[in-house]
């Protein structure tokens, strides 16, 4: 009733009708300025137009909203890594867009810098799966490790680090001892070929005493030397949690060697020990160093040794090998690569076949020679399981000292090589440079039969600086063949005989001629200028240029001068040339 007086008010009656559609629109009005806002009352003020009102239904539906789907860990990497780098102004790597969240993140070799690794420590904070981080050749710098030294520090699932070729130098050894020491879970760190030198290797020395976690440690292609190894040596005598150790391509020798050979005696929980391209041997000292067979003899956790290109001398090398008689934990031996003789390395394997308890599987003494005798004892380690690399096999054994051998002569020199003594056994029709001519004597083809005789004993053939080769004759391994060729070179010896008798024979026909020359060239110059000259006109120019051959000029003439043989000289060589057909052509049907 109060809403019909209202428009009552107007002065005009209004019907039923209208009076509800009035009440319905007044309340259409209210639930409108209810939905207003702070912003569409100010719309409202100026000049732009109002947003619709929700609809009954529409509130329904803004009451019931559907699931709000968030963003994966893997786009929120991309997206931060993706504005760091652009940010930065660098390239992104793809690998790790292609896949940013994985346990094992291996970038090698891509060059990115201290700004790389910026822009990759930041999606790298938010990973909780990776467990091997391998960034080997980037460049980093310790700018670089700086940028990623907080992610390393914090990071709660990596284990595996690799920084190696990294340039990180000084700087970065400080960094990379804060590191392990703040983030408990690396059990496994490379730092191989980062510029390092003597007073880097005591801080990371320093950081292996302090450390209870870590087990595996490579500073290998350092510039470690003395103090490092006297350092590294008392971490090693203090550290319990350490099983593998690289320090190949370094500088230690002597004191400091020694000095870490001495750790590693002490160790009880190293496995595997790399030594390789380093001087453990003797060096310039007196006196053989022990230090690397007392380790072999005392510790008894090392299953994997490398001592190869370490120039460990005879004495050295022995050592080691009295040692692996009571070894029973060492599993895999290298040992190549040293100056040392057959001998030693016969004594080597002698001492592992005396041994029946030896764990020994691999066995590397690459480039090391040894004798037909050690190739038996090779063949029963290999019956044992054992795998044996060795050099060139030998038949005797060369001198005991290990300097290296005299360079052999040049080939063809007639002085008892190997080269001349095929060619006597086989009969060869080629001789070589110096062997049987026809200026040599009855005492050459003596000795040529003489050395003949000897190899075929048995005798060891000997070059000319003393070296034994490996070809030896032996009485009961020569064959019919061989046989048959040792008569034709009889045969061949007593031709050359009968050539160097008719040789010697030769020389005092020719010394006759030119005595009798020498006569009628005197003879012709008491001559008369006037009777040479009747002679010449009647056509004996024959006789004064016999006269000319046989005179004392043409004797002391040089021979590379042109110089016309007599035809009895000429009869007589062809006589010679058939009769050496005639034994060829007898030698080859046999």
């Amino acid at each position: 009733m109060a809403d019909t007086a209202q428009f009552k008010s107007f002065g005009r009656k209004i019907s039923r009708k209208q009076v509800h559609t009035g009440l319905l629109s007044h309340r259409q009005k209210t639930q409108d300025e209810v939905f207003l806002t702070v912003a569409d009352k100010s719309r409202q003020n100026s000049c732009l137009p109002l947003t619709p009102s929700p609809t009954w239904e529409e509130d329904l539906e803004l009451e019931n909203p559907g699931p709000v789907q968030k963003p994966s860990i893997d786009d929120v990497k991309k997206s931060l890594y993706q504005r760091e780098c652009i940010k930065l102004g660098i390239t992104p790597v793809g690998s790790f867009l292609r896949s940013p969240t994985r346990t094992e993140l291996r970038i090698r070799h891509y060059s990115l810098g201290p700004e790389g690794a910026r822009a990759l420590a930041v999606p790298l904070m938010l990973d909780s799966a990776m467990t091997h981080l391998d960034l080997e050749g980037n460049g980093l710098g310790h700018e670089g490790l700086a940028n990623m030294m907080e992610m390393l520090m914090e990071h709660c699932s990596l284990t595996h680090l690799n920084l190696k070729r990294n340039n990180l130098k000084s700087a970065g050894a400080a960094m990379i001892k804060q590191i392990v020491e703040a983030n408990k879970l690396i059990i496994s760190l490379n730092v191989a070929a980062n510029e390092f030198v003597d007073k880097d290797g005591v801080v990371l020395a320093e950081m292996l005493k302090s450390s209870n976690h870590l087990k595996s440690l490579d500073i290998s292609d350092n510039q470690f030397s003395h103090m490092t190894g006297k350092h590294l040596g008392e971490a090693l005598a203090q550290n319990e949690t350490l099983e593998t150790l690289d320090i190949s391509w370094n500088q230690f020798r002597e004191g400091g060697a020694a000095c870490l050979m001495e750790g590693v005696k002490e160790n009880i929980t190293l496995k595997a020990l790399n030594l390789s391209f380093n001087s453990f041997g003797r060096g310039l000292c007196e006196k053989p160093y022990d230090g690397l067979s007392q380790a072999l003899a005392v510790n008894s956790s090392m299953t994997s040794l490398d001592v190869s290109n370490n120039r460990l001398s005879d004495l050295d090398f022995m050592m080691v090998a009295k040692s692996l008689k009571t070894n029973e934990a060492l599993t895999s031996l290298k040992i190549g690569h040293n100056p040392v003789n057959v001998k030693s390395a016969g004594f080597l394997l002698a001492s592992l076949v005396a041994n029946d308890n030896s764990g020994i599987k691999l066995l590397d003494l690459t480039d090391i020679p040894i004798t037909s005798e050690s190739f038996e004892d090779v063949k029963l380690l290999e019956g044992r399981g054992i795998k044996v690399i060795h050099g060139r096999v030998h038949q005797k054994e060369t001198d005991f000292n290990s300097e290296p051998r005299v360079s052999k002569s040049e080939p063809g020199v007639g002085d008892g090589s190997v080269s001349e003594t095929m060619n006597s056994v086989t009969g060869s029709k080629e001789p070589a440079a110096g062997d049987v001519s026809s200026s040599r004597d009855q005492t050459d083809v003596q000795g040529d039969e003489s050395k003949l005789s000897q190899n075929v004993s048995g005798e060891s053939v000997m070059s000319h600086d003393g070296e034994v080769t490996d070809l030896e004759i032996q009485n009961s391994e020569v064959s019919e063949d061989v046989q048959e060729n040792l008569s034709q070179s009889q045969e061949n010896l007593t031709l050359e005989q009968e050539h160097l008798s008719k040789d010697e024979a030769s020389p005092p026909q020719s010394n006759e001629s030119s005595f009798q020359g020498q006569e009628s060239s005197t003879q012709g110059q008491e001559k008369d200028a006037r009777d040479i000259e009747a002679e010449v006109m009647e056509g004996g120019t024959a006789k004064v240029e016999d006269d000319m051959k046989s005179s004392p000029e043409e004797l002391n003439r040089p021979q590379g001068e042109d110089v016309r043989e007599t035809p009895d000289l000429e009869e007589q060589a062809d006589v010679e040339n058939e009769e050496k057909e005639q034994a060829d052509v007898e030698n080859e049907e046999k």
